[in-house]
């Protein structure tokens, strides 16, 4: 059965009464990022020029916090449950929050137009589209290293960035794929050897490490893809598309060939139950005049967002989704 939630997406117009603290809707929320335990939500709602944060109670989310007059608020990352950094490209800044008492801790400047941040481990990874570089930042604010665009392949457009626990460094492309480096933490650089790619994306908006696999998000096509990092010369990818069915506004098809004949997804679905929820909206997660911008992925709690052009979607996610579905003789399609 699902899991009873009363808020499970912001919808453009109009926010569901859990989120009615948040006084305007979201307009082009470009970036979500959730805490480490996954019971907090920051979205950069970035036409309204500030930060959202919300907690999640009881299976309902509400609005705990707002940070306002950001210039164009982009990507975000938390340090701990306290601390957040938010990329503020307007001003060429990564700015870091403590929450709770709320202040500005400190400033990390340098930057063009800084578009997405990651915390791993110690350190804060800084991705400056427009200079086309990576800056990595100690949490005390000290800049340690950085790499300009000779250093990063064919990506000409860098947007976000994910490690994995042994450093390897997912680098996705505005304007094409994903970037594979791997990261010597000793040496503070990137291994001098040629970028490995991950083809097959539109247009690589964001990535993300979630355990042991890697999450590409494809914006233009509106797909959602994963795959096992160790699996990645030929990787096998799972993908989540979101097709909807119009008169009942109901996903009938979470990916391609992974359906019921009534229209419910098997039990590979990446939903968390045997039904799934209404989705107020059509077609794809994303299209060429209303990409997708980005996603999180929270483990602990079973939670997945989604940032559409107008609206961020929150979904309870089933992350034990087997990568490798069984497919009886005869059949086409996965069980």
């Amino acid at each position: 059965m699902w899991r009873k939630v009363t808020v499970w997406l912001l919808l453009l117009g109009t926010l569901s009464v859990s989120l009615c603290a948040a006084a305007q809707p979201l307009r082009h929320p470009q970036a979500v990022a959730f805490s480490p335990s996954g019971a907090q939500l920051a979205i950069s709602d970035t036409g309204n020029q500030r930060v959202l944060v919300f907690s999640l109670r009881a299976d309902q989310w509400h609005l705990t916090a707002t940070i306002p007059a950001l210039d164009n608020p982009q990507g975000l990352a938390w340090l701990d449950e306290n601390r957040l950094a938010v990329c503020v490209a307007g001003k060429g800044q990564v700015l870091v929050f403590r929450l709770k008492p709320f202040a500005r801790q400190y400033t990390l400047t340098g930057f063009q137009q800084p578009v997405g941040v990651t915390a791993w481990r110690e350190w804060l990874f800084v991705v400056d589209s427009k200079a086309k570089e990576i800056a990595v930042f100690g949490q005390d604010g000290k800049r340690l290293a950085h790499w300009e665009s000779a250093h990063l392949g064919t990506i000409t457009a860098p947007r976000r960035l994910a490690v994995t626990d042994e450093g390897g460094l997912f680098l996705a492309d505005d304007d094409g794929d994903v970037e594979v480096r791997q990261f010597e933490a000793a040496r503070m650089a990137l291994a001098e050897h040629t970028p490995a790619k991950l083809p097959g994306f539109w247009t690589g908006r964001s990535v993300r490490v979630v355990g042991k696999e890697v999450w590409v998000l494809s914006a233009y096509s509106g797909e959602l893809k994963r795959a096992l990092v160790t699996d990645l010369t030929e990787p096998q990818w799972w993908v989540f598309t979101g097709f909807l069915h119009a008169p009942e506004r109901e996903v009938v098809a979470v990916h391609p060939g992974h359906r019921a004949p009534d229209g419910q997804p098997h039990r590979h679905s990446l939903f968390a139950g045997p039904s799934v929820p209404p989705v107020p909206a059509l077609g794809r997660l994303g299209t060429p005049l209303a990409p997708v911008h980005d996603f999180d992925v929270a483990p602990k709690t079973g939670w997945l967002a989604i940032a559409g052009d107008e609206r961020v979607l929150l979904l309870p996610a089933n992350l034990s989704v087997p990568l490798r579905p069984t497919i009886r003789p005869g059949r086409t399609e996965a069980l």
